[in-house]
């Protein structure tokens, strides 16, 4: 008797989920299956959702105005001061650098620099519509001819049409986005990594043709000594660094728990969650961006006066990510720095149809609505404001 009721229950609770799913499926089209849009969170969301503590603290010099959570300090090795003159980007050097020179303040903080992408299908741009934006008229081109036009993998976790060795990839797109700047708050256009200030599409891996491929890439000569198992082994104290703190630059071939960054490729050839898979990729590429000089030091005495060429590793102790889609991170600390655990933040769906409650961060994917990922990058400044 007890078996034929557990027998019961079983098919009630089938029905039950059949219909849910049924209900969230007549919601959405195939084209939103295959390329989410992020235009409702971008726009009327963007005051509720977005870690406004994560600025904090805010300090001139060494003295500290808005306190903020003790785990948003870098790993500085040297103060910028508080006093500064600047002539241009650089520092005063000379007599008549100092006569000629703007003086000012040195300010430290914390601000959104950029959106981060990492999706499934190629030319899936959820930043700008989805399927509903400009792309979307892409993507039915892209899922009819096949891929070898656009891209040789099917990426996602478990990527198909690739050899079984590379069956995680996923596509990367930076966008610069600097909400303090549309909101008129600490504004100094010289602080900014690039100079930039506005909403523009930066880097679409799609267009990187060592992304896809295997071989050897021009910014990586060194990958032979750290794409191994020895040099993976120091990546375990890079984890318990970034699990209590920022992770260390010296590890600068570590990202964090998530693994190594060696090669630089969309590949992940070995077993993570889909949500360290992401994530890693996310490090290679801002990796790969710091070698060719797309990214630049904002922290430290040598970057006061304006965002420094650094093209050898990433700062890790520059940054700070906010998962906004399919979860978005919220709680006392709704931000974490690159490479912690999954497990140790937490969040809410940033879906429809989907369960309430907090979540921690390893369970971030929705099979079908939420298998692309998007990020707010917080950076941290250190600038002379004059």
């Amino acid at each position: 008797m007890r078996a034929v009721f557990s027998i019961f229950l079983v098919l009630l609770c089938s029905v039950c989920f059949a219909d849910s799913t049924t209900t969230i499926t007549n919601q959405i089209d195939q084209m939103d299956l295959a390329c989410p849009s992020m235009k409702k969170h971008i726009g009327a969301s963007l005051l509720f959702d977005t870690c406004w503590s994560a600025m904090f603290p805010i300090e001139v010099g060494d003295i500290t105005i808005v306190p903020g959570h003790e785990e948003s300090n870098p790993n500085e090795e040297d103060s910028a001061g508080a006093f500064c003159c600047c002539k241009g980007l650089r520092q005063c050097s000379s007599p008549d650098d100092y006569i000629t020179g703007d003086y000012g303040w040195v300010w430290k903080w914390w601000e959104i620099d950029r959106i981060v992408e990492v999706v499934r299908v190629p030319w899936c741009f959820p930043s700008l519509g989805g399927a509903d934006g400009l792309w979307g008229f892409w993507l039915p081109h892209i899922l009819t001819s096949g891929w070898a036009e656009v891209n040789k993998t099917w990426g996602g976790f478990q990527a198909t049409g690739v050899p079984e060795e590379l069956h995680h990839f996923y596509n990367v797109h930076f966008y610069s986005y600097a909400p303090l700047a549309l909101l008129e708050l600490l504004i100094s256009p010289e602080c900014h990594a690039g100079l930039l200030m506005d909403f523009d599409l930066l880097e679409a891996s799609e267009f990187d043709f060592f992304w896809a491929r295997d071989g050897f890439a021009w910014f990586e000569p060194e990958v032979v000594l750290f794409a191994n198992p020895i040099a993976a082994v120091a990546c375990s104290a890079d984890c318990a660094f970034a699990s209590t703190g920022f992770g260390k630059n010296f590890l600068f071939w570590c990202a964090g728990c998530d693994g190594t960054i060696y090669p630089i490729k969309g590949h992940v050839n070995y077993n993570l969650s889909p949500v360290r898979v992401a994530e890693l990729v996310l490090q290679k590429y801002l990796f790969k961006m710091f070698r060719t000089g797309k990214e630049f030091k904002t922290i430290g005495r040598e970057a006061k006066c304006g965002p420094y060429p650094w093209p050898f590793f990433t700062v890790k102790d520059e940054f700070k990510l906010q998962m906004i889609h399919p979860m978005v991170e919220q709680g006392d600390v709704c931000v974490h720095p690159l490479g912690r655990s999954p497990f140790l933040w937490s969040g809410e769906y940033n879906l429809d149809n989907t369960p309430e409650g907090k979540f921690p961060g390893e369970s971030a994917t929705v099979a079908g609505l939420g298998e692309d990922y998007v990020y707010y990058l917080w950076r941290r400044m250190e600038c002379c404001i004059r």
